[in-house]
């Protein structure tokens, strides 16, 4: 850097070729590759013990330095959008969908962020080229007298060959590295891409053009207190870097630089600059280390010590003991400490949203036992040895760690979760710390799940089960029909055809009151205008909506219509007369389809009369009841699906108990009801008969369903068959044993916080997360609003879900919050 009014960094590569790279100082030779991500299971002990295990075996060669840099990938949210627009949303509301989608994009733009980071590695490899043989030597002694004549005066040379032994050396290490990570040489490509964003770290997306040299590190650079400013023609970037100065005595499965990525909606690059020591002065400061955690252990108090079984940002602390198996490693030779500069940098475009973003990044972190400081002064000397092939002079805030730690960290580690394409389900939550509801949760949390139920069925590559269908569990009033909701009301915009079996009848209140709230936005009122209600209740209006011979096709008509009138006709009672009963309504049915204009059941219950006078009475006698919606006459308007979203209300079906039944007290009412409920069952199946519709259909509290006879064959069926029809069936459930025989036939899974603590393992044992103390207590403190996810590739997370819209949460909704008592009585409970 030349010392003149304006300082200038000159960068510190003279060349490149492939993955090796030339370095002004010293002549060094430096190759750079790139690892591949994973995927961040749940606090899973396994995995961390063996990435960590990995991650020391990319650091074996200690005569090397290393540098490991986390360049962020913009995710355009505005493109994914057009992506949807164009190509996914459809049908009679493709209109609202985009005008939706349109909103969706400026919430998330603001808010929310689905960056990407490429882990890059690069290794220098050695502090003095050693030569194998003469000729090399010759070659090395010419190379290094002409960048000393270059270094002198000025000049720059490029780089025609490399030596054989840095050749050799370099292969070396690749099949090294690739016995403990995936990783691929990087090309120059990669090279300019990361040279690129450390000059132009405010550009929102990374280049994909072919860079010149002028592009690849321009700009006038100033440095400031707290920060620096590189000035370009076209935008200036404002620059601060934050070092790390102290970390927990010993750490496991704190993945803390992943769970900062995940955290801000932001992005930032992180990296961390290595090298090692002489082994003896590491057995020094491991033994000084212990003894200063011995007396800490001294000084604390049980409580603590009980306190700190359980941390998120460290899975498992266990001080004492690691640095004791480090003293072990240390000796055998088997482990090694590294001197690590730590460092993040965060990047804006203008200096008051740069204090921004330090500001909200240290929040993301405040609660971990990892610390940072923003130097005053040093923060051109941070961009310096940030960029790669830099001398590793600056140490003042170097940590001591071992080399499992810098895999500890989590660089190439992602928690993705759900689809690439879809609607925006919710935040992914990395940590529950301090989170007292789930607004707060999509507050701090600015990684998005995205969602695409329909593509399942699809057998998207990776998917452990090839159908759409879904299971939401949870007890009441923790969001399990707002989320059901929520995924049917987008699923619709991309052309699914809904069904939505409500047992409850509550939507349709909610979407009046919405209705009269929110009258003035039109793309709202189109919205609720689409969805067509129907009510399962005794009123005159609903006679004959479930009336099977005026809904169903001839065959399933006839069959459904027999075990309706068998059923009330309480035809198997008395088996002396069963078959003649039987043989009575069946005859009555054909008359009724072969005679009449229009077939209904009171139609053939009037056939009934001249056969048996007493099966007829007693059969219209439901006529009065919730039966009615069963027995329609010619005038009667049946049930429907022209619509694509349509909502049956089931709250006047109330079928008995199964402790009434066992005491003989069914009501007619209860046992029309619970053939009116086996009709809704043959719904699901007659739904969307055409194979070539997406449809979807939504079950809540299905287990009442399924305890009909046949509901438990009917729903199962549909399940297995879902593919096949081209829908997706989505159940509800208050208790998790409810669908515990179905785990084969479901892709998708979502579970809210259960009421006991006793449900707790057997919620994890279902998700086939390991019932440990870490995922108990994180269970423990799951908010309404908040369920843990597991995908159609089996990957699992905890999401904030999120309806973006005010309007939407008005109308989702299931719990009135909005009179004055009630929110008198909710500010109430939270004081103290």
């Amino acid at each position: 850097m030349r010392s003149t009014k304006r300082k200038i960094v000159e960068p510190p590569v003279y060349d490149y070729f492939k993955n090796f790279i030339f370095s002004n100082s010293g002549g060094h030779v430096w190759v750079g590759y790139r690892l591949k991500s994973k995927d961040l299971p749940i606090n899973d002990i396994n995995f961390f013990e063996e990435h960590n295990q990995n991650g020391k075996g990319l650091y074996d060669h200690d005569q090397y330095e290393y540098h490991q840099i986390n360049i962020p990938e913009a995710f355009d949210i505005e493109n994914q959008i057009g992506l949807l627009k164009d190509h996914y949303t459809q049908g009679e509301l493709k209109d609202i969908a985009d005008t939706y989608l349109d909103v969706t994009s400026n919430i998330l733009v603001k808010e929310a962020n689905s960056t990407r980071y490429r882990t890059y590695l690069f290794v220098k490899l050695t502090n003095v080229p050693l030569p194998s043989n003469p000729i090399e030597y010759v070659k090395m002694a010419r190379q290094t007298f002409g960048h000393s004549l270059v270094e002198m005066f000025g000049f720059k040379e490029v780089s025609d060959k490399v030596v054989d032994s840095f050749i050799e050396q370099e292969e070396d290490l690749f099949a090294h590295l690739n016995l403990y990570e995936s990783v691929e040489r990087i090309t120059e490509a990669d090279y300019e891409v990361c040279t690129y964003f450390m000059y132009h770290p405010a550009d929102p997306y990374l280049p994909t053009k072919e860079l010149s040299s002028a592009e690849i590190n321009e700009g006038a650079i100033s440095n400031h207190n707290g920060y620096i400013k590189i000035e370009q023609r076209d935008r200036t970037h404002y620059i601060a870097t934050l070092a790390m100065v102290d970390t927990p005595s010993s750490v496991f499965g704190a993945s803390w630089i992943q769970k900062l990525q995940d955290s801000v909606s932001f992005p930032f690059m992180s990296q961390c600059r290595s090298r090692f020591e002489n082994n003896e002065k590491d057995k020094r400061i491991n033994r000084k280390m212990r003894k200063r955690l011995f007396q800490q252990e001294k000084d604390r108090s049980i409580k603590a010590e009980e306190e700190a079984l359980f941390d998120e940002d460290e899975v498992l602390l266990f001080g004492q003991e690691r640095l004791q198996g480090l003293h072990k490693g240390l000796n055998e030779g088997e482990q090694r400490l590294l001197r690590a500069d730590i460092h993040l940098t965060v990047a804006a475009d203008s200096l008051e949203e740069l204090e921004k973003r330090v500001e909200r990044l240290e929040y993301a972190h405040e609660n971990s036992k990892f610390k940072l400081y923003r130097p005053e002064k040093d923060q051109l000397t941070y961009f310096n040895q940030g960029q790669i092939g830099s001398p590793f002079h600056y140490r003042v805030f170097e940590q001591t760690v071992s080399t499992g730690f810098i895999a500890d960290l989590g660089m190439n580690l992602v928690h993705r979760l759900g689809n690439n394409v879809g609607f925006p389900l919710g935040r992914l939550v990395t940590s529950l710390k301090n989170i007292e509801d789930v607004a707060q949760a999509i507050q701090v949390n600015a990684q998005v799940v995205w969602l695409f139920l329909g593509l399942a069925k699809k057998a998207i590559p990776g998917a452990s089960i090839a159908n759409g269908n879904t299971l939401i569990v949870g007890p009441p009033g923790e969001g399990k029909s707002y989320l059901a909701k929520l995924i049917f009301l987008w699923s619709a915009f991309f052309g699914q055809k809904v069904l939505y079996l409500e047992p409850k009848n509550e939507m349709i209140e909610f979407v009046a009151e919405a209705r009269e709230k929110y009258s003035h936005i039109p793309e709202f009122m189109a919205l609720l205008d689409r969805i067509h209600f129907i009510t399962i209740n005794k009123k005159e209006e609903n006679r004959g909506i479930l009336d099977p011979l005026l809904f169903m096709e001839k065959e399933e008509a006839v069959s459904t219509a027999r075990q309706v009138l068998y059923r009330l006709g309480k035809v198997h009672l008395h088996p002396e007369v069963q078959a003649a009963k039987e043989l009575t309504i069946n005859e009555a049915i054909s008359s009724e389809l072969k005679e009449a204009g229009r077939p209904c059941m009171s139609g053939a219950i009037q056939r009934i009369y001249a056969a048996d006078k007493e099966l007829a009475k007693t059969l219209e006698s439901y006529s009065d009841g919730i039966g009615k919606v069963l027995i329609g006459t010619p005038e009667s308007k049946v049930i429907s699906f022209e619509h694509t979203i349509n909502v049956v209300g089931m709250q006047g079906a109330q079928p008995a108990t199964k402790e009434i039944l066992d005491a003989g007290m069914e009501t007619d009412d209860m046992r029309a009801s619970a053939i009116v409920l086996e009709v809704m069952n043959k719904l699901v199946q007659v739904f969307s008969i055409n194979k070539d519709e997406d449809a979807m259909v939504v079950i809540d509290e299905f287990k009442s369903i399924e305890d009909s006879p046949a509901g438990s064959f009917i729903i199962e069926d549909n399940l297995r068959k879902g593919r096949a029809n081209g829908t997706d069936i989505v159940l509800l459930s208050q208790m998790l044993v409810d669908a515990a025989n179905k785990d084969e036939l479901i892709s998708y899974k979502f579970a809210y916080k259960p009421k006991s603590d006793e449900s707790i393992v057997d919620l994890l044992n279902y998700f086939d997360l390991a019932p440990n103390e870490a995922n108990i207590q994180m269970i423990k403190q799951m908010k309404s609003g908040i369920t843990l996810f597991s995908d159609h590739q089996g990957r699992k997370g905890l999401v904030a879900v999120d309806a973006l819209f005010e309007e939407w949460h008005e109308m989702l909704k299931t719990t009135k919050q909005d009179n004055k008592q009630t929110q008198f009585a909710l500010e109430m409970e939270k004081v103290g």
